[in-house]
């Protein structure tokens, strides 16, 4: 019997759904369940956009959308946010709730007014899915991404560029001014002459 998966995104929903349902106990990629529910609902305190998954009595998947930390180069441009974790609990995967995941954050409007980064460190991906396969999950990545028009973005920031499989992928959103964008291809490469 195929998981009975509802999607939810919307601020006050989220919150109830943090509060009265806990998160399944194999969402543990960054930190043990409880914390990491603990985590993403103080995040939402500070105005971040999340989506949950949930089915029957468990929250399944998450992705949240946050501000760049302040130390981070991207905290420069204040159109600038982060696409956070998207994890899925390992029972419930290859049902396309990653995807749904996406969608469901990327399709709100206010989004279009943002370029989004998703900025990937292979240390933290879950190679056991994959065989161990690390160019399999990162193309597995990319067209996840793809999927919500985030397009591989070159950069020489430092925490990107140490590891050779990590990446960045951004998506512009429809708001975006070309000036706005050229901001940001300059703060990407900021040891770059154009």
């Amino acid at each position: 019997m195929k998981n009975q998966i509802q999607l939810v995104s919307d601020f006050h929903s989220i919150k109830n759904y943090m509060k009265d349902y806990p998160f399944h106990p194999s969402l543990n990629r960054f930190r043990e369940a409880k914390e990491q529910q603990k985590a993403l609902l103080a995040t939402l305190e500070n105005g971040s956009r999340i989506c949950i998954a949930t089915d029957k009595d468990w929250i399944v998947g998450y992705t949240l959308i946050l501000a760049p930390e302040e130390n981070e180069r991207w905290s420069a441009l204040p159109y600038i946010k982060v696409l956070g974790a998207i994890e899925v609990a390992p029972s419930f995967r290859s049902e396309g709730i990653a995807k749904k995941l996406l969608h469901g954050i990327c399709d709100e409007p206010q989004i279009e007014q943002f370029i989004i980064l998703s900025i990937e460190y292979a240390w933290h991906w879950d190679l056991h899915m994959v065989n161990e396969n690390i160019e399999v999950y990162k193309a597995l990545l990319k067209r996840l991404l793809q999927t919500q028009h985030f397009n591989e973005t070159v950069t020489d920031d430092p925490d990107v560029a140490q590891y050779k499989h990590n990446f960045m992928m951004a998506r512009f959103g429809k708001q975006v001014s070309s000036d706005q964008i050229n901001q940001f291809m300059r703060l990407a490469n900021i040891n770059s002459i154009f």
